[in-house]
């Protein structure tokens, strides 16, 4: 084989090496952000704001007054129109 040659198949082979390695360590890297960022959501105790409060009492309410809504019988509902 000529020089030249050698040299182009070692500099492609020393690329793709490279290249390899840094999508290796690209991959590591990324699974152990995902890690601690799963063990800190989860360490991290969730405590209701008053805004999520006062939209889960609402969404009750709602519910209450759509049960109501739900036994008036249809022959009423009609009359009401």
């Amino acid at each position: 084989m000529k020089m030249t040659m050698k040299i182009a198949i070692a500099t492609i082979g020393g690329i793709l090496l490279i290249g390899s390695m840094n999508l290796a360590a690209e991959a590591a890297s990324s699974r152990s952000i995902s890690d601690i960022t799963l063990k800190t959501a989860a360490a991290k105790p969730k405590t209701m704001t008053e805004g999520e409060k006062l939209e889960k009492a609402e969404q009750e309410r709602i519910e209450k007054l759509l049960e109501k809504i739900r036994m008036i019988p249809i022959s009423c509902m009609s009359a009401m129109n």
